[in-house]
This record gives structure tokens, sequence and C-alpha cells, in this order.
């Protein structure tokens, strides 16, 4: 019997766009990540009092639980596409 191997298989444009999306979606959340915890850690070495330094060490949690939360999801939306959108040769 013949094996089918999905390796030798070419992906067509729209397979293509759904990978890059869903790396560049990685990519930007990653780089939002690193931006968003760079000015939290800047403000708190700025700030003088401890209820400023408290206020901004709970958003900046709360503000990256959010942005997980949007990482999750956006990757189990985007993963479900590109694992499932594979050519069929």
């Amino acid at each position: 019997m013949e094996e089918r191997s999905q390796k030798n298989t070419p992906r067509s444009f729209i397979n293509k766009f759904i990978l890059w999306a869903f790396i560049g979606f990685n990519l930007f959340m990653l780089i939002w990540m690193i931006i968003e915890i760079g000015g939290a850690t800047k403000h708190l070495a700025e700030s003088k009092s401890t209820a400023e330094k408290i206020g901004i060490s709970i958003g900046t949690r709360l503000g990256t639980s959010v942005m997980i939360s949007i990482w999750v999801a956006g990757d189990v939306i985007l993963a479900f596409f590109t694992f499932f959108n594979k050519s069929k040769k």
C-alpha cells in the first residue's frame, strides 16, 4: 500500500497565510508582553510612595492576565485553523 506523506504536499496560499498569521500573532503578543512589562518596570522604579508601587503592581498583574488570556484564546483559534487546514493531497 502506498503511504502518503504530508511533508511533500505544498500548502496553498490560504494555508500559508493562516500559518504565517499564527506565527505573526505569537510574535506580536511576545513583543507586546515585553513592552508592557518593561514599561511597568520603568514606572515602578520611578514611583515614590508605597501606594503608588502597590497600584502599579496590581495594574501590571491585571494587564498581564488580560494579555495572556487574549494570547491563549488567539492561539487556540489560530492553531485550530493552522492544524486542520493542511492540504489533503
